[in-house]
């Protein structure tokens, strides 16, 4: 609903424009309209008025302190709002008194093809969105641990069960979303990943044990090679370095777990015995 002017009643915005799949039109002038509506339209057409929601005057003013109905008002009285700008991908901005259909129609358009803005260190559970389909298909060709692809394929699509999520859904059985290893933070994906101080000691060590080809490593890194978000080069060694990853991350993935059924604290010899084991060890890649 909308309220246009202090004595005009409210309207329905089907009153004034025509909505399909994509496209929102304004209606026409007609004989069949009522007067009123019929002269709304004309000032719509000529942009002497502006239609603004009567949910967004609620929102905007705190109806406590009016010293009348909220129906009393006009568009006048409602601030500008132009610190709301509209971003488009020529660096061309839009202030909101200046939006029109058209220009959100295009905004949204572009939005869609716009890679999503990611916070650091954190996923999106649409981030796999973003990868590109020719990574997927040199990650899916790789001969990357069976015990590490099912859980990888989990971390980009952020469907991990770490300890905030559970406690959200079940917080009687996990009250508390703290890591079970390490109690002064958070579990959140990125911290089961590498985030965590235990976790992060067998990345370092386990790496070096598989021969990972990069020199310099550091958490970011990792969790950012996981995600596809660098570029996949093929390696001339004895393993490519996503399957080195695969190595080091199922050994993690296997002793969390673990850890988390027999109720033990996590135990980094375990982890890393499980990487230097034939079974992994004896893993080769062919490209």
């Amino acid at each position: 609903m909308c309220h246009i002017c202090r004595t005009s009643p409210g309207y329905a915005t089907n009153d004034f424009f025509v909505w399909s799949q994509d496209t929102i039109r304004r209606r026409s002038r007609s004989p069949t309209w009522d007067k009123r509506i019929n002269w709304l339209l004309k000032e719509l057409e000529d942009s002497k008025l502006q239609i603004v929601p009567a949910a967004q005057q609620c929102y905007i003013w705190n109806t406590k302190c009016l010293n009348h109905p909220v129906e009393w008002y006009t568009v006048d009285d409602i601030p500008k709002l132009d610190h709301w700008v509209m971003q488009f991908e020529n660096d061309q901005s839009i202030k909101m008194s200046g939006w029109t259909t058209g220009s959100i129609r295009n905004y949204w358009r572009d939005q869609e093809s716009r890679p999503l803005p990611l916070p650091p260190l954190r996923l999106s559970s649409r981030w796999y969105e973003t990868i590109r389909k020719s990574k997927w298909t040199i990650w899916w060709k790789l001969e990357i641990l069976h015990a590490a692809r099912s859980s990888w394929w989990r971390i980009i699509h952020d469907k991990l069960l770490h300890r905030r999520r559970l406690h959200v859904t079940n917080p009687v059985k996990y009250p508390s979303p703290a890591c079970p290893f390490y109690q002064k933070e958070e579990e959140d994906g990125y911290h089961l990943v590498v985030g965590c101080h235990y976790k992060w000691e067998a990345w370092r060590l386990g790496l070096d044990i598989v021969q990972y080809s990069s020199q310099v490593v550091q958490p970011l890194d990792i969790q950012q090679t996981m995600l596809l978000q660098y570029p996949i080069a093929k390696d001339v060694g004895k393993r490519h370095s996503l399957v080195c990853l695969s190595i080091v991350w199922a050994a993690i993935w296997k002793i969390h777990w673990h850890c988390l059924s027999k109720q033990l604290p996590w135990s980094l010899p375990m982890c890393l015995q499980t990487i230097r084991s034939t079974d992994f060890l004896s893993f080769d890649s062919t490209d």
